[in-house]
């Protein structure tokens, strides 16, 4: 997934949790927010009881190609 289209910094972090939406699993969430840009913007967060930082990376790199793909198709 390209970086204009994930969610990195704390401020836009901060506005997630008052204004944004979120699909979560068991062990992920994933959170989004609309914009007045002409594309999406999203951020893929994991729990620390999915395992350790290798792991988590792990579930965010696929959940990120499955949203890329979608994007493309």
């Amino acid at each position: 997934m390209k970086r204009k289209f994930r969610i990195t910094q704390v401020r836009d972090f901060k506005h997630l949790k008052i204004d944004g939406r979120s699909k979560h699993h068991k062990l992920a969430v994933l959170v989004y927010i609309p914009n007045d840009l002409g594309y999406s913007r999203v951020a893929c967060v994991t729990s620390k009881a999915v395992g350790n930082a290798v792991m988590r990376n792990l579930i965010k790199r696929r959940m990120k190609a499955c949203i890329t793909s979608s994007w493309n198709n």
